[in-house]
C-alpha cells in the first residue's frame, strides 16, 4: 500500500474506532481495521481494472485476501447488528433470494447428476459462489 493510501488507511481506522466506541463497542476492535483495509485494497483494485485488462492470478490473489476477511466481516455485521439504530444503504442491484435460490437448486440438481469430473468441480465451485451471494444478502 503507498505511503498516501496507509495514511488514509489509518485516518479511516481511527475514526471508525472511535464511533464505535461511542456505541460501547471495543476495545477490540480488529476486525473493523480488517473490513476497512481489505474494502479500500478492494477499491484500488476496481480503479487499476479501468486501466485493462487483469491477469487472472492477480484476481485469484484479490479474491484470496477478500475470502480472508470472512470472520472479520461476519463480526462486523454482528457489532453493527447489536446497534439500535441500524440503517439502511441504497436498494442493491435487484436479485431475489428466490431467483438465487432456483438458480442454486438447478445447479445444484446438474452437481448431483453429474459423472464429469472437470464440470462436477466446476458446479461444485459456482454453487459456493451462490452461497457466498446468498450469506453476503443476509447480512444487513
Amino acid at each position: 500500500m503507498e505511503r498516501d493510501s496507509l495514511e488514509a488507511l489509518r485516518t479511516i481506522q481511527s475514526a471508525l474506532r472511535a464511533s464505535a466506541a461511542a456505541y460501547g463497542l471495543g476495545p477490540d476492535l480488529g476486525n473493523y481495521d480488517v473490513v476497512i483495509r481489505l474494502t479500500m485494497e478492494f477499491s484500488q483494485f476496481l480503479v487499476d481494472l479501468e486501466g485493462g485488462p487483469v491477469e487472472p492470478a492477480e484476481i485469484r490473489y484479490k479474491s484470496e485476501s477478500v475470502f480472508s476477511g470472512t470472520e472479520s466481516f461476519c463480526q462486523l455485521s454482528s457489532d453493527y447488528r447489536m446497534m439500535s439504530d441500524e440503517v439502511r444503504t441504497d436498494e442493491w442491484p435487484t436479485v431475489s433470494f428466490a431467483q438465487l435460490r432456483g438458480e442454486f437448486m438447478t445447479k445444484y440438481r446438474r452437481f448431483l447428476e453429474e459423472t464429469d469430473f472437470p464440470l462436477r468441480c466446476r458446479l461444485l465451485l459456482d454453487l459456493f459462489k451462490l452461497q457466498l451471494l446468498f450469506t453476503g444478502m443476509a447480512y444487513e
